[in-house]
């Protein structure tokens, strides 16, 4: 059986250009994006560098990942790439943990964005900052309840 649209149901040759360089312009602007907060985010670390930093195995990061205890980008090879704002030089940022419980979203690129992007509740800091600040118990839950507001509906 061979099924036929009818021509008129076409878009106009004009409408199909129109509509693919929209699109085109649409997955440039996210490019675009992706770049810059990969570039706030001090660039990405493999998960051997990660296993290495942590002294861990490359299983044991994975748990942590599935687990949402560490963000991470997955690559179109399936590979995983970890910000390096997430690590300091004792391992993960403290209270970096808490922080991703309580974003109420589970998309990596918006967590990222999250975490780097200034906030006005903590005076335009943003979450990783002030989370690196290692600050008191009080800061802390402003932070948390920060968190759990990002892009709230």
């Amino acid at each position: 059986m061979r099924l036929t649209v009818p021509v008129e149901a076409l878009p106009a040759l004009g409408e199909a250009s129109e509509l693919t360089q929209m699109r085109e312009r649409a997955l440039a602007r996210g490019l675009r994006e992706r770049q810059r907060l990969e570039a706030l985010a001090g660039g990405f670390k493999p998960t051997q560098w990660v296993a290495e930093h942590l002294a861990m195995t490359r299983q044991a990061v994975d748990k942590r990942r599935d687990a949402g205890r560490l963000l991470a980008i997955r690559n179109t090879d399936g590979s995983y790439s970890f910000p390096l704002m997430q690590f300091d030089e004792h391992g993960v940022v403290g209270g970096l943990e808490d922080v991703l419980t309580a974003f109420d979203f589970d998309d990596p690129w918006l967590r990222l964005a999250g975490l780097i992007e200034p906030t006005p509740a903590l005076g335009g800091r943003s979450i990783i900052d002030v989370l690196k600040s290692r600050p008191p118990e009080a800061e802390l839950r402003r932070v948390l309840s920060a968190a759990r507001s990002q892009y709230a509906a």
